[in-house]
């Protein structure tokens, strides 16, 4: 008599999502991008579980991912439900790949449809505002002051920001080193009232209990952290009399890529000083320029003046 086949077990969801970040996570997935796939997969599974279905990766249709993608669109933003759509779809496509699945569940279904809107920028009236409430001598002035500045004329990540280390700085060429997305390193530029400012953040850096540790940002108990980033910017706002909701650190770097594209900087180079490898994406983050370039093309055409 023939031996039954024992089926192999089912994958259960946790295990499924733990076993997808633990491969990412070899590959060097940036964080960020990590954290907001978990949001989509820890999302999917509680919509899934509320309404008394099967979790079990082998068990989700199709039907189950358009509603969840349609119900994040209704009760959130159609640019969330998209962030959550290619979340799911890496996922469940690494399940295809390594034989858990036969087909993704999202093989047939489209992303969200989303208006593309320029992202916001700061204003100079805003960039003024938050240097100006920096303008004193403390620690914390110094450190915010060539912050607030580097941000703005490097155009940096945060986790950029936060994992830069003293010993890269060079004040005097207006270069630095950084740990970008998927571990790849590159140069950034500053000009010199950001050396400046730099520079009297270092000298009183030199007193700072934790002066010995490598990185460069330091607040109260050690390395300052990207919360802690997020944190004191959001403090700034609120002394400059601007909406704290509003200011957050990536906000810095639409207004790096406005200000590169409005004065006429080329694609390549911004791609290049941002760590952009997507010029889809690249040129999104420029788009708020387009309106500003075109405004001071026509009032320097004015057809309208012409006859």
């Amino acid at each position: 008599m023939a031996l039954k086949r024992a089926l192999p077990p089912v994958l259960g969801f946790d295990q499924a999502w733990a076993s997808f970040a633990r491969h990412r996570r070899a590959e060097n997935m940036s964080p960020h991008t990590l954290t907001a796939y978990s949001a989509a997969a820890t999302q999917l599974r509680d919509f899934l579980q509320s309404r008394g279905a099967a979790t079990a990766p082998s068990d989700i249709r199709r039907e189950d991912v358009q509603d969840f993608i349609d119900h994040v669109r209704d009760t959130r933003s159609a640019a969330t439900a998209a962030t959550r759509y290619w979340g799911l779809r890496a996922f469940f496509a690494w399940l295809v790949e390594e034989g858990e699945l036969d087909r993704s569940p999202l093989d047939r279904v489209k992303p969200p449809a989303i208006e593309e809107r320029p992202p916001e920028v700061l204003s100079d009236e805003d960039i003024a505002a938050l240097l100006r409430v920096c303008g004193g001598r403390t620690f914390e002035d110094r450190r915010d002051a060539a912050l607030i500045r580097f941000m703005l004329d490097a155009g940096v990540r945060v986790g950029e920001l936060a994992g830069m280390t003293v010993d890269r700085l060079d004040l005097d060429d207006g270069r630095t080193r950084v740990m970008g997305k998927g571990r790849r390193e590159r140069d950034v530029y500053f000009g010199p009232k950001t050396a400046r400012d730099l520079d009297r953040y270092l000298r009183l850096r030199t007193a700072h209990r934790y002066a010995d540790l490598p990185p460069l940002w330091l607040g109260l108990k050690g390395a300052l952290t990207t919360s802690g980033v997020g944190q004191l910017l959001k403090q700034r706002a609120a002394q400059a009399g601007l909406d704290p909701t509003r200011i957050h650190a990536h906000l810095f770097r639409h207004t790096f890529a406005h200000a590169w594209k409005a004065a006429g900087g080329s694609d390549e180079d911004l791609m290049t000083l941002g760590g952009w490898r997507s010029s889809t994406v690249m040129r999104r983050y420029g788009a708020s320029a387009a309106s500003a370039r075109a405004r001071e093309a026509h009032r320097r055409l004015a057809p309208g003046d012409r006859v």
